[in-house]
């Protein structure tokens, strides 16, 4: 069975990366699992370093989506800082996920990269800029 959201973690550089080959509900439930897990299994003071695809198939189903992110961020004590950079061909991401995070009222560093070349955004988490987005440049 195929994964629809797919995780690969970079022992040379400590990145996590999400692959969502579908946009569905399942590809939800499956970055979720490995979301919290990472959350729970997390030390130290650094972020955990992630980057997001969203380019296969679009954005996921947002209310799901949500809801699941909120779920687990109740279910987590002292959930650990993110580094995060979205990944996502041209649509209406931004806004969404604008009010998304708004909504869920975190103070992680995060930036979404519009038809990105992939080693920007990979030096961009390394480097650990300040939160912005880049359509705003």
């Amino acid at each position: 069975m195929a994964n629809h959201c797919v995780h690969r973690h970079y022992l040379n550089n400590n990145v996590h990366k999400f692959i969502f080959e579908k946009s569905d509900e399942q590809a939800v439930d499956e970055f979720c699992q490995v979301f919290e897990q990472l959350m729970r299994e997390h030390e130290g003071s650094d972020p955990i370093l992630m980057m997001v695809d969203l380019r296969p198939d679009g954005i996921p189903p947002f209310q799901y989506l949500l809801r699941a992110i909120r779920d687990i961020y109740s279910r987590v004590d002292n959930p650990p800082e993110f580094r995060s950079a979205y990944m996502y061909n041209r649509s209406m991401f931004l806004a969404i996920m604008r009010r998304f995070f708004s909504m869920l009222n975190l103070n992680n560093q995060r930036q979404f990269f519009e038809n990105p070349n992939e080693p920007d955004v990979l030096q961009w988490v390394l480097e650990g800029q300040q939160p912005q987005f880049a359509t705003d440049l």
